[in-house]
């Protein structure tokens, strides 16, 4: 009974570290899937950048467009004074150099953006790592519960039989 007993708590000890580790594993999961709700929220507000910034672009280049049809000649014809011609000029150096801001940030928009959804698919993975782990760390602690209570069962089997035949020497012995 003691040798069960103390097999009983080896058994009992293994489960007990079975949920420790699922319990960990779990609370890492969980967090995990904060951090890629999180990284989707960023992707989302990244995305609605980028196409903020494209649109202006467009308009931009539309603009671009439109004064770089006309020749400096042109321009300075249809100018009212040098001073407006210059104005003019400048506006169309202003407008260029927007326009290559405007493309260095949805640059740097894409390749964050990349380099977020690479992130969440990793964190994917991971989940689905720890989630396996924490399948068979649960398949384990059912089958070590299902052999202790298996294992339970016959010894109170036996401990029964042993009571029902320590019974008959009592009632023996007293005959006798």
């Amino acid at each position: 009974l003691a040798n069960l007993e103390a097999q009983a708590g080896s058994y009992q000890a293994a489960i007990s570290a079975l949920q420790a580790q699922i319990d960990t594993l779990q609370s890492q999961i969980t967090a995990n899937q904060a951090q890629q709700a999180q990284l989707q929220q960023q992707i989302a507000d990244n995305q609605a950048k980028l196409a903020q910034q494209k649109a202006t672009l467009a308009n931009d280049v539309k603009t671009m467009y439109v004064n770089g049809q006309i020749t400096p000649f042109e321009m300075l014809a249809t100018s009212n004074s040098l001073s407006d011609y210059i104005d003019q000029q400048e506006s169309y150096s202003a407008l260029q150099d927007k326009i290559q801001n405007t493309m260095d940030q949805i640059n740097a928009l894409q390749k964050q953006l990349q380099s977020q959804k690479d992130q969440v698919d990793q964190l994917l993975q991971t989940l689905t790592a720890q989630q396996q782990q924490v399948a068979a760390a649960q398949n384990e602690q059912n089958s070590l519960l299902a052999y202790n209570e298996s294992q339970q069962a016959s010894f109170n089997a036996q401990i029964q039989s042993n009571k029902s035949a320590l019974s008959q020497l009592y009632a023996q012995q007293a005959a006798i």
